[in-house]
C-alpha cells in the first residue's frame, strides 16, 4: 500500500466551460516516491478557492501531466485555505492534542474513477454527484473533474465507510448516470488505517486458511471497524476471543523532490532550486526520469535511489523522528506536517562527509535506546528491591504477632488452671466452713431464746425472786 500526497498548481486556463470564475484548470504531477511531496517550478503558486489535498489519500505511481478541474461546491468534507510562505503556528492553544489526534484516526478512501461514454459530461460536474445520491439513495459531498492524457474522467470521493462499502458494490450502480452509459474503475487499495493486527495467533495455524476464513467472515470495512471497536476478534469457530490492535505504519518522512533533503522542506521552498540532485544518480543536474547515469543515493551513497525504504540514512532519520515524538509527548503517526522553515544546512548534509555521518546518527540513536533500557531495568530492579525488603519486614511483624499470641493463649490457660482447681475449691470449703458456724450459732441462738422465754414465764422463778 502506498501513501502519497498531492501537490497542486493554480494556473489561469480558459473558463469557458464552466460556470462559475472560480473554478480553474490545475496542473498535478506525481512521480515514484514513498509518501513525499512533487517538485513544484521556481515560483510559489497561489490558491484560490481550491481544495486542501489531503497528505493521506492512496494514489497509484506515475501518473505524470494530469490536468484537472476541481469545483468547490458541495465541498463540506473538505478544508479550504489560502496557502501562503508564512510559517505555519504549531502551537494551537484552541485545539486540544487529542482533537488532533481524532483528525488522523482515519484517512480518506481513494476515489471512485467514472467514465462517460462518448464525453457526455454535463456542463456542471455536480450533477453527476446530484444524480448518484438521487439513484443509490446516497450523500455523497465531493467529487472532481480529471483528465489524464486527454481521457477525461470523474473522481468520486466518499466521507463515510458506509458510502464506500456501497459503492464497492457493482449491482449498487445506477444503469445510466446523467443519461449516459458509463464505465467505473473499483478502487483496489484501502486505507492502512482500517487494518488490524491479531495477537498471539498460535503458530501452528495454516496463514492460508486462516485468511480465507477472515474473508468470509469479515467481508466489508464497516465490520473492520466494528473489530476496532471491540478490540478483539473471535476464530477458532467463535470458541477463542484474540486481542487485536490497529495497524500503525511506519513513520513517515518528508523528502524535498528538488534537492533530496530529509524531512527539512519542500520542493516549492528549497533553498537550492538552482542546483537540483537527481533522485536516481545523486548527481548535480536537472531533473529527468528516463537518467542514464548509474543508481546511487544522494544521502548514503547506496546502490539505490534516494528515497528508498531500506536507505540506512532515512531509517535513522526516522528513529531521530520517533525519538524526538516520544520526547514531547507524541505518537508518530502517517500524517506528517510540512514545515515551511529552512534550516539551511541542506548542502552539508547532500555533499558533507555522509559515510560518517550516518554512523554517528545511527550509534547515537542505539546509545539512546541502550541508556533508556538501562534506565528502566535499573528501576525494575529498584522496585523488586524494595518490595523483598518490605515482605521481610512484614515477615517479621507476623512472627512477632505469633508469639504474643502464643504468649497469651498460654496465659488464659494458666489462669484458667488456678480458677478452676485452686481458687473454685478453696472457695467452696471456706463457704463450707461459714455455712456450718452460722448454722451452730443460729441453734444456740434458739437455745438461748427459749431459756429466756421460759425464764420469764414461769412462776416459781418469779416468787423465788421476790423471797
Amino acid at each position: 500500500m502506498c501513501l502519497a500526497t498531492e501537490n497542486t498548481t493554480n494556473k489561469e486556463g480558459n473558463e469557458n466551460d464552466f460556470k462559475y470564475s472560480y473554478r480553474h484548470t490545475r496542473k498535478r504531477r506525481n512521480d515514484h516516491s514513498d509518501g513525499e511531496v512533487t517538485p513544484q517550478p521556481s515560483f510559489t503558486p497561489k490558491r484560490r478557492n481550491t481544495e486542501q489535498i489531503d497528505n493521506s489519500v492512496i494514489s497509484s505511481y506515475g501518473i505524470q501531466g494530469e490536468t484537472t478541474t476541481t469545483s468547490s461546491y458541495f465541498n463540506n468534507n473538505r478544508t479550504f485555505r489560502k496557502q501562503t510562505n508564512e510559517v505555519p503556528n504549531q502551537n494551537h492553544t484552541h485545539e486540544s492534542y487529542n482533537r488532533k489526534q481524532q483528525k488522523q484516526t482515519h484517512e480518506s478512501f481513494p476515489p471512485f474513477r467514472i467514465k462517460l461514454n462518448d464525453d457526455n459530461y454535463p456542463a456542471r460536474d455536480v450533477t453527476i454527484i446530484k444524480d448518484l445520491n438521487r439513484k443509490c439513495k446516497l450523500k455523497l459531498t465531493y467529487g472532481r473533474m480529471s483528465a489524464s492524457h486527454n481521457d477525461k474522467h470523474c473522481l468520486l470521493y466518499c466521507n463515510t465507510t458506509t458510502q464506500f462499502e456501497t459503492l464497492l458494490d457493482k449491482s449498487n450502480w445506477p444503469e445510466t448516470i446523467c443519461n449516459s452509459m458509463y464505465s467505473i474503475d473499483i478502487p483496489r487499495r484501502f486505507p492502512s488505517s482500517y487494518s488490524v493486527v491479531a495477537l498471539n495467533i498460535p503458530t501452528q495455524w495454516n496463514v492460508e486458511n486462516l485468511c480465507e476464513e477472515l474473508k468470509l467472515r469479515y467481508k466489508t470495512i464497516i465490520k473492520g471497524e466494528q473489530i476496532l471497536q471491540s478490540k478483539r476478534i473471535l476464530l477458532d469457530d467463535d470458541n477463542t476471543a484474540y486481542t487485536i490492535e490497529p495497524y500503525v505504519p511506519p513513520t513517515r518522512i518528508l523528502r524535498c523532490y528538488n534537492c533530496q533533503q530529509y524531512d527539512d522542506h519542500i520542493a516549492v521552498r528549497c533553498p537550492n532550486k538552482d542546483k537540483p540532485i537527481c533522485f536516481k544518480c545523486g548527481q548535480q543536474h536537472s531533473f529527468n526520469p528516463e537518467c542514464q547515469n548509474a543508481v546511487c543515493c544522494a544521502h548514503c551513497k547506496g546502490n539505490h535511489m534516494a528515497g528508498n525504504p531500506n536507505c540506512p540514512q532515512k531509517i535513522a532519520t526516522r528513529e531521530n523522528k520517533k525519538i524526538q515524538m516520544k520526547a514531547i509527548g507524541q505518537t508518530p503517526t502517517t500524517q506528517t506536517m510540512n514545515s515551511n522553515i529552512w534550516t539551511g544546512d541542506t548542502t552539508r548534509r547532500l555533499f558533507g562527509n555522509a559515510t560518517t555521518t550516518q554512523p554517528i546518527i545511527l550509534n547515537k540513536v542505539h546509545d539512546n535506546n541502550n541508556d533508556e533500557l538501562m534506565k528502566k531495568l535499573d528501576s525494575i530492579e529498584n522496585n523488586i528491591q524494595t518490595i523483598l525488603k518490605q515482605q521481610a519486614e512484614v515477615n517479621q511483624l507476623i512472627n512477632d504477632t505469633n508469639i504474643k499470641i502464643n504468649n497469651q493463649a498460654t496465659e488464659i490457660l494458666n489462669i484458667n488452671y488456678i480458677l478452676n482447681d485452686i481458687v473454685c475449691p478453696l472457695l467452696k470449703d471456706i463457704t463450707n466452713v461459714i455455712y456450718t458456724q452460722i448454722t451452730t450459732q443460729q441453734k444456740q441462738q434458739n437455745i438461748f431464746t427459749e431459756i429466756m422465754r421460759e425464764w420469764t414465764t414461769t412462776p416459781i422463778l418469779d416468787d423465788l425472786l421476790s423471797k
